[in-house]
């Protein structure tokens, strides 16, 4: 779609040749549907949607919100907090009763049998806010910049309400680009038995960002590429503002080369720069963006040559010719990310029926998710908040198999008195952590925990018995 509102505004553009024009004029909408109204219909018109579409947004924010605290306190009144088996504070105090402070080992008599996502991740804000504006960002700067060179008085406040309206976006961007709450988001491997699997693996991307609750939230931010160019996460849309901004200077007919050329330049430096990074989470999304770059800047290279009539070229078919295959490009692009998007979602389907279990807070922002329904009771291991430092997967794992639960990491187990039945069924929760990617600075965490527990009930033991 990007690469269509590029090619519309050098159709638009007051040196476009007349078959660039003409190639283009059908495919105006794609700016703005208000196109047909004047420049400054186009910058309130697209400003109005995303003012409209946001308020919406961020209305259903609120209303599930509401929805929410409501139910998470009808769900925690009608089934209050489990009571720990070491309710003696004396025992857990590391003054009184000389041990280490830890997290000790703890028994829940239930837990409720409920799932609720947070309204943010059930909701996608503000990932459908930030596509929407992505998408009629170049109209409002198209509409903008032409709108302060016409020298009509509505267009000209036009176009500067549309400038200070796209330069409050940037800063937003470059602002949310730094956000706190994006720094635990990490970028897993898929496996690579998983990407081979596939007939075409180069098609595939090597990995998506996690976890699901941040990549719903602020996927947009980081989705386009792998780590370590995140800084060019905003390439795309960048390059095309500057297009659109460029292209839309009415210019004098003696400027018209040199314009040509900076557009050329433009594209040209883009295409270095995905070449020799490579940023792009797919071999393929690479090739076909260099594809429609290069496709641009020939475009934009005849059309200087025309400008400057330094070549023969009678006919102006080439233009045409190179219209239609940017456009084809585009359509290219389109369907191989909504083929990513489908692998994705049916790989994701996949790991998430065979994470099975359940957490108080997961990965995926769901609530209180406890599938063990038939256990009389379940361990509460040491506190672990995953937000900060989500785990890592190897690539020869399942990529999201192994997550951890965000706030609690439960192993159920039966309510048993029995100290054998207990060490057996203990070791063997142990096992089924290993094998399910635990990392091992955790289960030393764990580990440390639970013998803290041990020796904090041994010694409460040891004073009952001296008392009797």
């Amino acid at each position: 779609m990007i690469d269509a509102q590029s090619l519309v505004a050098l159709g638009r553009s007051v040196c476009a040749p007349q078959a660039l024009h003409e190639a283009t004029s059908a495919s105006q909408f794609l700016l703005s549907p208000f196109y047909s109204l004047g420049d400054y219909a186009m910058v309130f018109g697209n400003l109005g949607l995303f003012l409209l579409f946001h308020g919406m947004h961020r209305f259903q924010l609120y209303r599930r919100n509401k929805t929410f605290e409501r139910t998470t306190a009808t769900l925690y009144h009608n089934n209050p907090p489990p009571v720990a088996k070491h309710s003696n504070m004396h025992d857990l105090n590391p003054a009184a009763s000389g041990a280490v402070a830890s997290s000790p080992l703890t028994m829940i008599t239930s837990l409720p049998t409920t799932t609720i996502m947070r309204p943010a991740v059930a909701l996608k804000f503000p990932n459908h806010s930030i596509s929407l504006a992505m998408l009629l960002a170049p109209g409002v700067v198209n509409g903008g910049m032409r709108g302060i060179f016409s020298g009509e008085v509505v267009d000209t406040i036009g176009g500067v309400v549309g400038l200070v309206a796209v330069s409050l976006g940037v800063w937003w961007r470059w602002r949310s680009g730094n956000l706190r709450e994006l720094k635990p988001m990490r970028f897993v491997l898929w496996p690579h038995h998983v990407r081979r699997s596939f007939i075409a693996p180069w098609l595939l991307p090597y990995g998506q960002w996690g976890p699901l609750s941040l990549r719903s939230t602020h996927g947009r931010l980081r989705g386009a590429v792998r780590v370590g160019c995140e800084w060019l996460s905003a390439q795309t849309i960048t390059v095309a503002l500057l297009v659109q901004a460029v292209a839309s200077i009415p210019v004098p007919t003696s400027w018209c080369v040199g314009l040509w050329f900076v557009l050329c330049g433009v594209q040209l430096i883009s295409v270095m720069l995905i070449v020799v990074v490579r940023p792009a989470r797919a071999p393929a999304t690479d090739v076909l963006q260099v594809i429609s770059l290069l496709i641009t800047a020939t475009l934009e290279l005849i059309a200087g040559l025309i400008a400057s009539h330094a070549t023969a070229i009678e006919s102006e078919s080439p233009l045409t010719v190179l219209s239609l295959a940017s456009m084809v490009t585009s359509v290219v692009k389109s369907a191989h990310t909504a083929l990513i998007f489908v692998w994705e979602m049916q790989q994701n389907n996949q790991q998430q029926q065979v994470i099975g279990g359940g957490a108080m807070e997961g990965d995926d922002g769901t609530i209180g998710n406890i599938t063990s329904s038939n256990r009389k009771g379940a361990r509460l291991l040491p506190r672990q908040d995953l937000r900060d430092s989500p785990p890592m997967v190897s690539p020869r794992e399942s990529a999201w198999s192994s997550q951890l639960p965000s706030l609690f990491l439960l192993s159920p187990i039966e309510e048993d008195d029995d100290d054998d039945d207990d060490g057996l069924e203990e070791s063997s929760s142990w096992r089924s952590r290993m094998k399910s990617g635990t990392t091992p600075a955790q289960l030393l965490e764990e580990l440390i925990g639970a013998v803290c527990a041990l020796h904090l009930e041994a010694k409460k033991e040891t004073k009952v018995s001296r008392w009797e």
